[in-house]
C-alpha cells in the first residue's frame, strides 16, 4: 500500500519518494542482500555458459527483479554480445513453438521495415532452419544467447518441452543457447514430473531477507530521507515471524515486507505514535493474513 502524503509527512519521508512501495524508483533504490546477490550471480553463470536454469520463488520473492538486475549486469559488462529472447504476452498458457522461433528471429536479426530479407520464413521448418543458422551465427562471434521464460509455471507441458528440445539441440559439443524459466513453486513440481525436463535442468530457489531484514528497513528509510528509522526494536524483531528456514515458504520478501511495514507506520501515524513497535507489526501481518489492505 501507498503512504498517504500525511503520513509520510509525520514522519518525514521525502514528498517526491515512495518510501516501502510496490515497485523500484531507480537502480540505486535497489536493495542487493547476500541471497539475491548469489541469485544474481547463478543467473549471470546460467546464460554465460549456457545452462538450463529453473529459478522458483513465491509470489512477490524478487525472482523476476533478480532476472533483470543479471540482464542489466550482462548488458553492462558484454553489451550487444549478449542476446535476450523472451515471449511476450498476458496468457502464458499461449506460448507454443512458433513464438519461440519468432523471439530468437527478433533478438538476433531485427526487422527492418520494407526489408524482407530480415523476415521471419514461413513454414515451420523454415523457421527452424532460420533459427538454427542465427545461432550458430551468433556463438561463432562468441555472443552469449538467451531464451528466458517468465510465469513458467503458467505455460503447458509441451511449450516446456519445446524450450528444452531448442536448449539441448547441440553446437559441435555445447549448447546454442542457454534457457532460463522464471516461475511460481509450481512450475517446480510439473519439472519433477517431466524426466526429460527434470535430468536436465538445474533448479534454484530464491530465499527472503533474513538476516538483511534490518538492513533492508534502514536502506528504505535512509532513501527516502530519514537519518533515523522509526522502527524500534521490537518491531524488527516482530517481522522475524515471517522467516522460514524453508525458502519455497519463507515471507520475509521485500514486497511482502513492505506492505505489511505500510501498513504499521499508517497504523502509528493515525494514532500520532513517534515510533513503531511489535504492536502495530503484529496487527499489520494479521491484516496480510486474511487479505486485508495490505
Amino acid at each position: 500500500m501507498e503512504l498517504s502524503r500525511r503520513c509520510k509527512d509525520f514522519w518525514g519521508f521525502g514528498p517526491r519518494t515512495e518510501p516501502f512501495g510496490n515497485r523500484i524508483e531507480s537502480d540505486q533504490a535497489l536493495f542487493v542482500w547476500p541471497e539475491f546477490e548469489r541469485v544474481v550471480t547463478r543467473l549471470i553463470d546460467a546464460v554465460l555458459h549456457r545452462q538450463f536454469l529453473c529459478l522458483v520463488g513465491a509470489t512477490c520473492s524478487a525472482k523476476t527483479t533478480a532476472w533483470l538486475e543479471a540482464r542489466r549486469r550482462l548488458v553492462a559488462t558484454h553489451g550487444r554480445k549478449v542476446a535476450f529472447a523472451k515471449p511476450h504476452g498476458i496468457e502464458p498458457s499461449r506460448y507454443n513453438e512458433q513464438d519461440i522461433y519468432r523471439v530468437i528471429k527478433y533478438a538476433l536479426e531485427p526487422v527492418i521495415e520494407g526489408d524482407r530479407a530480415t523476415a521471419l520464413a514461413r513454414s515451420r521448418e523454415d523457421r527452424c532452419l532460420q533459427c538454427r543458422r542465427l545461432l550458430e551465427e551468433s556463438n561463432g562471434s562468441g555472443s552469449p544467447v538467451c531464451l528466458v521464460v517468465d510465469e513458467a509455471h503458467a505455460v503447458s507441458l509441451q511449450f516446456l518441452l519445446c524450450c528444452r528440445r531448442m536448449w539441448d539441440d547441440l553446437y559441435g559439443f555445447d549448447r546454442l543457447l542457454s534457457l532460463v524459466l522464471i516461475g511460481q513453486p509450481p512450475l517446480m513440481e510439473r519439472v519433477s514430473r517431466c524426466a526429460e525436463i527434470d535430468q536436465r535442468a538445474e533448479l534454484d530457489v530464491i530465499g527472503g531477507l533474513g538476516n538483511s531484514l534490518g538492513d533492508y528497513l534502514g536502506h528504505e528509510c535512509a532513501r527516502c530521507g530519514l537519518t533515523a528509522s522509526p522502527f524500534d526494536a521490537s518491531a524488527i524483531e516482530a517481522l522475524g515471524v515471517l522467516h522460514d528456514k524453508d525458502a519455497m515458504h519463507t515471507r520475509d520478501h521485500p514486497l511482502i515486507v513492505n506492505n505489511i511495514v505500510s501498513e504499521a507506520l499508517m497504523a502509528a501515524w493515525r494514532i500520532k505514535q513517534q515510533v513503531v513497535t511489535r504492536d502495530q507489526i503484529d496487527a499489520a501481518i494479521r491484516v496480510a493474513a486474511v487479505g486485508g489492505r495490505s
